[in-house]
């Protein structure tokens, strides 16, 4: 398998750029969007950083323990599409980065790459 290490060193790239992305994400929304945004979309995208960044802390966990059953696969990857969406809620930088650790998690979480 002469990609196994581009698999591997993308894993571990979309590993370290969930958690970083939901940080930048939480950043922008306190520096920029939390006075900005009306309440309702606010706390969407609060919730949006919240579940992606749950997420990847649960699949981290699993990985760490080695039980990842399609279960839990599954319902993480629901979470992380539910992540997703709601980061919609948001404007500017702070949508994309939203959205990125989202579907970052989703498509390591489906793709068994994580």
């Amino acid at each position: 398998m002469p990609l196994g290490w581009a698999i591997k060193t993308l894993g571990l790239v979309a590993f370290t750029a969930i958690p970083l992305l939901a940080i930048l994400s939480y950043r922008g929304w306190v520096k920029r969007l939390r006075k900005g945004l009306p309440q309702w979309r606010s706390s969407l995208g609060l919730t949006s950083i919240v579940l992606s960044f749950l997420g990847w802390s649960a699949s981290t966990v699993l990985l760490l323990l080695g039980s990842s059953s399609d279960n839990w696969i599954q319902a993480l990857a629901i979470l992380a599409l539910t992540g997703t969406v709601l980061g919609f809620a948001f404007r500017g930088a702070s949508r994309i980065e939203a959205i990125a650790a989202g579907l970052l998690l989703f498509a390591g979480l489906t793709s068994a790459v994580y």
